[in-house]
């Protein structure tokens, strides 16, 4: 009997109140309402706050320790010295507060960023940086150009954690980006899109992007003026698909454009879009999956990121591949719709081109070589004259880009003849130019910012980089710049004529500040130059070079105040001021020549705009490489340095912070 009622009562259910939570968030608590623990809590989900947990003193900082952190936590070294109470001191003065409406960032230490390799090739503007540091180095010479790890650390040593991008946490957290852009703000951006890198890469129709901020403010409007809840569902249709994320990263390069750098908002757009467009890598979409990866590639781009920027639009290349995008019998086939074809086309332009602009840059090999092109492909429509160009010019870096990366592994050897040839080649594409299309050398501060200025700055720039590059083999030894002396002469002219051009243009604040990126590349190949060949020959050109040579660190500093990535190229170089007095006492005894008048065939090849100067001064002499003994004999011998940039800071009138 006793035994009957003990089974009995263990059968009894007893009713179970909810579990106590350690702790509630800050809100939840202020409000003195329930809270589920969770992180973010559902109270704070569906009011869209900022959920934060206060973590007390004496609870240590793994309990509330996220996995990112778990995994962040090897990361930190402790030197020999440290002892426990030490550590423990630490973390008591961390941080006591997690946000998780904010992306959680991690801590990359230096050795993690050394241990990844970067190849920079000959026409990479990080190549003569590199070059120039190296024989500093070897001159027995601190060099006045500090590391790029060293000045990037500060900045990107916490980027955000890759942790932020997967799963339905950071929508619930962050919610969508869109519901704090209003309308007329989203289609200002767009407007602005197209304005500037959409008329140079016309891969998306204004009209279709516009009607998607219609669709997407159609129901995320009346939810946010307090619709009843059903018609949440609607937003997650409107929000969660490619079109809305295409709109979400040209708001996001819109944004930075207008920062000239990193934007939180503009990150929280972008970052928004990650988890479907890494998707892509295993679940390519088609057209639409490409046009999300240009303009991811583009995203990063306007962040100075090309190695990002290369991965992305590779990718982009490789499906382009795919799908057949290269051939004209699979386009004609495949897209039967002549909107739906031409849309294709573009896309597959706007990544032929975009690549091969990065790999330019980078001075990295190049995926769709102009052998995979069907010919046929380039004529099929001629209405847009600004891309017809752009190709023109696409094809021309192709046939240059080989003669651009000449680094001697294979016994290549620099041909003077290949470089007029080239040259000729990208002079003639610019002069061939419609006359609406080229840059008036007069442009003053008053003439409004427009489309059409834009593409004339963007056309120039493309003519002069590419001119720039085409010569640098020859500035990329001492022993080059004896054998190939007069087309020494001819790269540094272009390089001052391309610094002068740019002073000019700085005058319009409104075109130089909008679009900081488009002119850096140009200013630090053609400082690149000037300073190879300062470096390499100082005798010989300092005299000729010591204008643009100021007016290019000028420039540089100038555009620092706008440019998070300028800030961080002025850091390295501000140390130049005091190089040249440097190497004028090293090398005055050694280098010497005697001025003439350049040959008149030189002369106007380095002005593509009506009114640049012209260096019209020429050095006939050779440089006596055989007289070079002691101190100097080293000269003759100089290669490229192998390490990164040793710290030369002690140049500057001011420690680096």
């Amino acid at each position: 009997m006793g035994e009957t009622h003990k089974a009995v009562a263990r059968t009894k259910v007893r009713s179970k109140r909810a579990q106590y939570v350690n702790q509630a968030c800050t809100y939840c608590r202020r409000r003195k309402t329930k809270c589920d623990g969770e992180q973010p809590c559902g109270g704070c989900s569906s009011l869209r706050k900022t959920c934060e947990y206060e973590m007390p003193r004496s609870q240590p900082k793994s309990a509330l320790a996220s996995p990112r952190d778990t995994l962040t936590a090897p990361v930190h070294t402790i030197s020999p010295g440290n002892t426990a109470a030490e550590g423990s001191s630490k973390t008591d003065t961390n941080q006591s507060t997690h946000i998780y409406g904010e992306t959680q960032k991690v801590q990359i230490m230096p050795d993690t960023l050394q241990s990844v390799p970067e190849f920079c090739g000959p026409s990479s503007s990080e190549f003569a940086f590199k070059a120039v540091s190296g024989n500093l180095r070897e001159m027995g010479m601190p060099s006045a150009l500090l590391s790029k790890l060293s000045c990037d650390y500060g900045n990107l040593s916490r980027v955000p954690s890759h942790f932020s991008n997967y799963g339905p946490f950071m929508k619930l957290v962050a919610m969508d980006p869109l519901w704090d852009i209003p309308k007329t703000e989203a289609v200002t951006l767009v407007k602005k899109w197209f304005t500037n890198m959409g008329s140079l890469y016309p891969f998306l129709r204004e009209e279709k992007l516009i009607d998607t901020v219609d669709g997407v403010y159609e129901v995320i409007g009346p939810i946010s003026s307090g619709t009843p809840i059903p018609r949440r569902e609607l937003a997650t249709e409107a929000l969660l698909n490619d079109e809305a994320n295409k709109l979400k990263i040209v708001l996001a390069v819109s944004k930075t454009m207008e920062n000239g750098g990193r934007n939180d908002q503009a990150q929280r757009l972008f970052q928004s879009t990650t988890e479907a467009v890494e998707s892509l890598i295993w679940n390519p979409s088609g057209i639409s999956g490409i046009q999300l990866l240009v303009l991811t590639a583009i995203y990063h781009y306007q962040l100075d990121d090309e190695v990002r920027t290369g991965r992305m639009i590779g990718l982009a290349a490789r499906l382009c591949l795919e799908i057949g995008l290269h051939r004209h019998k699979t386009i004609k086939k495949v897209f039967a719709n002549h909107e739906d074809r031409k849309t294709a086309l573009n896309v597959f332009w706007s990544v032929y081109m975009l690549e091969r602009r990065i790999c330019l840059g980078q001075g990295i090999p190049y995926s769709i070589q102009d052998s995979y092109v069907d010919q046929s492909l380039f004529l099929q429509d001629n209405s847009d004259p600004v891309l017809c160009c752009l190709l023109q010019w696409t094809k021309l870096v192709g046939r240059s880009w080989r003669v651009m990366n000449i680094d001697g592994e294979n016994g290549t050897e620099v041909h003077g003849d290949d470089l007029e040839y080239l040259d000729a080649q990208a002079s003639q594409w610019y002069d061939d130019l419609p006359q609406h299309l080229k840059l008036d050398a007069s442009l003053g501060q008053s003439e409004p910012f427009s489309t059409s200025l834009f593409i004339q700055a963007a056309l120039y720039l493309r003519q002069s980089l590419l001119r720039n590059l085409i010569f640098r083999p020859v500035l990329q030894s001492v022993s080059r710049i004896s054998q190939h002396e007069v087309k020494a002469h001819v790269a540094v002219a272009l390089a001052k004529g391309a610094v002068s051009t740019l002073c000019r243009l700085s005058t319009h604040r409104t075109l130089i500040f909008s679009h900081v990126l488009f002119f850096k590349h140009l200013l630090v190949a053609a400082f690149g130059n000037i300073l190879l060949a300062v470096v390499h020959a100082h005798g010989l050109f300092w005299n000729t070079v010591q204008t643009e040579f100021d007016q290019a660190l000028d420039l540089i500093e100038l555009l620092s105040t706008r440019s998070p990535p300028m800030v961080r190229l002025w850091q390295r170089l501000q140390g130049l001021r005091e190089l040249p007095e440097r190497l004028n006492g090293l090398s005055k005894p050694a280098l010497s020549s005697d001025r003439q008048t350049r040959p008149n065939e030189y002369r106007g090849r380095d002005s593509s705009l009506p009114g640049s100067p012209t260096d019209l001064m020429f050095f006939n002499s050779t440089l006596p490489f055989e007289s070079l003994s002691g101190d100097f004999a080293f000269l003759s011998d100089i290669g490229i340095g192998t390490d990164g940039f040793p710290d030369f800071s002690f140049l500057l009138h001011e420690p680096l912070e």
